[in-house]
């Protein structure tokens, strides 16, 4: 279970809208920061929180969802599978502490939280997002349909990205299209594993969207 997390805002006036990002892995909050705070700009009624992982790694001096093995589909799908209703209870929590409603939440991350974020915001019942917004990540829902009805989501990713293919992405984008779920697709040319200011300008757009 989720203790540690940061919480950013522009104002101290009651919050209209939430975003959860969540971090890669052996990463942490703080990597993220960033985001909320070129954010926050946009919408200075939304609440941006930015958890720590709950395992930590010695190693790296961050944390892990969960473990990805040798990155094959059957250790991420367990990860996700297993990981997936503990974000949706933070999520939900959150929901009720400040009285913010599903169709004004989102749910974001990189590389290993996109994975969750894209298998929390589509498996969760009752629906617990509007959007989902995924940064070089991948479609990991075992033997689960999406059932979430999401008003859309958004894939980014590098087309240099070495750590997690853009395939993962592309993958995603046609399946979930095939679901008749509304789906943009962003390959950002020359990006290796990492956020670059496109995609935060994208990812605002999104936000915007969404919350409108």
């Amino acid at each position: 279970m989720i203790q540690d997390f940061y919480v950013v805002s522009a104002t101290d006036q009651k919050p209209t809208a939430l975003v959860l990002i969540l971090h890669g892995y052996g990463a942490n909050g703080k990597n993220l920061l960033f985001l909320a705070d070129y954010w926050k700009r946009k919408f200075p009624k939304c609440l941006f929180i930015v958890p720590d992982a709950p395992e930590a790694m010695p190693e790296t001096m961050g944390y892990k969802w969960f473990e990805i093995g040798d990155l094959s589909a059957q250790y991420l799908d367990k990860g996700v599978d297993s990981t997936a209703p503990s974000i949706a209870q933070f999520m939900r929590n959150l929901q009720k502490a400040y009285d913010i409603l599903p169709e004004k939440t989102i749910i974001s991350g990189f590389s290993q939280g996109a994975m969750l974020a894209l298998a929390t915001g589509l498996t969760a019942s009752p629906r617990i997002c509007a959007g989902i917004l995924a940064y070089s990540g991948g479609l990991y829902l075992k033997d689960k349909a999406p059932q979430a009805q999401i008003k859309e989501i958004c894939l980014i990713h590098g087309d240099r990205d070495l750590v997690v293919s853009k395939t993962e992405s592309e993958r995603a984008y046609t399946h979930l299209s095939a679901q008749s779920i509304p789906t943009s697709l962003h390959i950002l040319k020359n990006l290796e594993h990492q956020i670059n200011a496109e995609g935060a300008q994208l990812g605002q757009a999104f936000i915007e969207r969404v919350l409108k």
